[in-house]
């Protein structure tokens, strides 16, 4: 039984042969392999096309070679065949070869021994030897530069002021990390307890007590707002004047608003 592909009868009339054409990923010249007539693709394998690619350019014998094939990584069962239909109908009855393109991405150096076990390894993701980034520095990939990293980090030491004095640089990240995270979940208002938790295990004196007495005067503040400005306050409220105003502030207002009106409703009803 033949192993060609059943082609058309123009097709068969006027065979054609097939080359691949390597691409390299560093702007290098291509390589371009001949393989003869479709038959032969049964026997291409990507260990033939790395040996071809090595006997074609020398510099490249003991580098680890990664081949790509329509934004996939070749693998050595790829079928070259179904693409070759496409390109069966679409290219010229003409006597020009038939081009399937694969891009080459040069990697690190290999040992012999790991160059014998090269299609295995081809099958393991790479490790990376860069740590991942943390705190503020996460933003570099979402289109800040530095410089705009560096100014957000002395606002964010400026606004917490001596809570962030005695924290370690991992520390410091793990807070960046937080209020980041904090931002994107509606959750700033309660970041404040974070620092405070952190500096509870640490030199710093921002415990369980301090944070208590933040959160009391936060209530008595926005209690008395409430009480003596009235209906006025929920204007302020909603003007978030300079934002100095946290959450529990806010509920703290409100309340007070309440308590004002209700004594109002006593007093009229006397």
């Amino acid at each position: 039984m033949s192993r060609v592909l059943p082609l058309d009868s123009s097709d068969l009339k006027t065979p054609k042969t097939v080359q691949f054409v390597v691409r390299f990923a560093n702007g290098a010249s291509d390589v371009v392999i001949p393989v003869g007539s479709v038959a032969n693709l049964d026997n291409v394998s990507t260990k033939f096309i790395r040996q071809q690619i090595r006997i074609k350019d020398k510099s490249l014998a003991t580098k680890r070679l990664k081949l790509i094939h329509n934004g996939k990584v070749l693998l050595n069962h790829t079928d070259f065949k179904k693409e070759l239909r496409y390109l069966l109908r679409d290219e010229s009855t003409g006597s020009d070869p038939i081009r399937i393109y694969i891009h080459c991405i040069v990697g690190d150096e290999l040992s012999r021994e790991e160059l014998a076990q090269e299609e295995e390894l081809e099958h393991q993701p790479e490790k990376s030897t860069s740590e991942a980034p943390k705190g503020f520095d996460r933003l570099l990939s979402q289109g800040f530069s530095a410089l705009d990293i560096q100014e957000l980090r002395h606002q964010f030491q400026q606004i917490h002021g001596a809570s962030l004095d005695n924290q370690s640089q991992e520390a410091l990240r793990e807070l960046e990390d937080r209020w980041i995270d904090s931002t994107v979940n509606h959750e700033i208002d309660e970041f404040p307890a974070n620092i405070g938790t952190l500096n509870a295990g640490g030199n710093g004196g921002g415990g369980p007590a301090s944070r208590d007495g933040d959160a009391h005067k936060d209530l008595l503040i926005g209690v008395a707002i409430g009480y003596f400005l009235g209906i006025f306050a929920l204007f302020l409220i909603k003007l978030e004047i300079g934002g100095v105003f946290n959450k529990r502030t806010r509920m703290a207002v409100i309340a007070g608003v309440f308590v004002n009106l209700s004594f109002g409703f006593v007093k009229a009803w006397s």
